[in-house]
């Protein structure tokens, strides 16, 4: 999926056509790199669960362009959420920011896999 695709189903939150915005596709090359900072290790939990490769760092992208490594349990199940709430914060709308922004969370919780870990007593 790419960084524009994500934009496209985030922005659709909004209650306005993207074309009459195009300010707001400027910055989401930023928003995403953000967020996947912000999941770099929830994307990690998952690729263990998957047993999987391991990121080594959190993705970085330049363009809007460009290909997002990351799962769709966050691409599409948290990451449009945030561009909205984000854009929402453009447009200084509190209210459906906030909204949106915990649509983000409950998106990254949902998608976050436990881990078990071998527990070793030192004492």
């Amino acid at each position: 999926m790419t960084a524009k695709e994500i934009y496209e189903i985030g922005i659709s939150y909004i209650p306005e056509i993207p074309s009459d915005n195009p300010d707001l596709q400027r910055y989401v090359v930023g928003w995403l790199n953000t967020m996947m900072l912000e999941t770099f290790e929830v994307e990690n939990a998952i690729r263990t669960w998957n047993k999987e490769e391991l990121l080594l760092a959190p993705q970085i992208i330049k363009t809007i362009n460009e290909d997002i490594v990351y799962h769709d349990s966050l691409t599409l199940g948290a990451f449009p959420y945030g561009i909205a709430s984000y854009a929402f914060i453009d447009d200084d709308n509190d209210y459906r920011s906030n909204k949106f922004g915990q649509y983000y969370v409950r998106g990254v919780n949902a998608a976050n896999k436990y881990i078990p870990h071998k527990i070793i007593d030192v004492y």
